[in-house]
């Protein structure tokens, strides 16, 4: 089972392993468009809710600096009634 949930995650088809597998919720929230510090934006898109934390994915692989930032906007985003968030780059 597990070989098939990674499998799963590498495909990127999110639905099928948050919701079907894993039995999570349906995404709570619109894709979201964040402009970074270096004006850069990227767009993610949460695909999965379970419990308060939710699944935010990232089509572009960000630098270490700007997934930080990622990480700052989306906590941020959280404060309003989520735990928090996990996010898949790439």
């Amino acid at each position: 089972m597990t070989d098939q949930l990674v499998q799963l995650s590498e495909q990127h088809r999110y639905d099928d392993l948050f919701r079907k597998h894993l039995r999570w919720g349906s995404p709570d929230v619109p894709p979201i468009d964040l402009t970074l510090s270096d004006n850069q934006t990227l767009t993610v898109t949460n695909v999965s809710t379970y419990k308060g934390i939710r699944v935010w994915v990232c089509d572009q692989m960000p630098g270490a600096k700007a997934e930080a930032e990622i990480d700052r906007l989306l906590a941020w985003i959280h404060r309003s009634g989520s735990d928090g968030g996990l996010v898949r780059f790439g």
